[in-house]
């Protein structure tokens, strides 16, 4: 497997487009790595806390804000690395993509968010779709307590950690152990926190979002 570090010119000059993902994929976790973007890293690292205190995911009226504040916090922090990120649900005047969420160069991401290790991730939903599948898809998946990123290249074989069910589509939590031990590499760890910003997430509560949306919007 292809893990040496590339650059823009190498991103932009291939052609095959599983070749194009995985050095895409390479790329993204080189960029984050470099010395020079630590603190855009740590930045994303306290956003991603933040989120998980002010919309717990635990609670099912966040789980849709959650997911899409995390993707917005990784094209931020993409967009402040020098990676231009394109929100693929802005093309989109009803609805939302059905597998990916953004897209860079030519490669388009899955983006994922869980608080924990544990528990599967749900990569589609597909009550209404007859055919569907994951091949196509490359994947980051951000896991806030322990500070990681993965990303996944399409052209990973993962197969034997796929959970099928009547509605959706998921990857095992099994496959993050399997990346551990054979796949580091595409495994990027964010800085630590400041202490301030420790302060700072513990210091923040839960938003009320049905009483705040309902005062400020609806109540004459």
């Amino acid at each position: 497997m292809t893990t040496n570090i590339v650059t823009d010119t190498n991103v932009d000059a291939k052609s095959n487009s599983n070749d194009d993902d995985l050095i895409m994929c390479n790329y993204l976790v080189e960029q984050m790595k470099l010395e020079k973007n630590h603190d855009a890293l740590r930045k994303c690292h306290f956003e991603f806390n933040i989120i998980s205190k002010k919309f717990p995911p635990q609670k099912n009226e966040y789980k849709f804000i959650y997911g899409k504040l995390g993707e917005k916090a990784l094209i931020s922090m993409f967009q402040n690395i020098g990676i231009n990120s394109l929100d693929l649900d802005m093309q989109h005047k009803i609805g939302s993509e059905y597998k990916n969420d953004i897209q860079m160069n030519n490669t388009r991401f899955s983006i994922k968010v869980k608080l924990n290790d544990k528990g599967d991730v749900i990569m589609i939903n597909c009550k209404s779709k007859k055919n569907h599948n994951l091949d196509d898809i490359n994947t980051i998946v951000v896991v806030i307590n322990s500070g990681l990123i993965y990303v996944i290249p399409k052209t990973f074989n993962t197969d034997n950690y796929l959970k099928r069910d009547a509605g959706s589509i998921s990857y095992r939590s099994k496959l993050f152990t399997h990346i551990k031990k054979n796949n580091p590499e595409y495994i990027y760890k964010f800085p630590d926190l400041l202490q301030e910003e420790i302060d700072k997430v513990n210091e923040t509560i839960e938003v009320d979002i049905y009483n705040q949306i309902f005062d400020e919007h609806i109540k004459q």
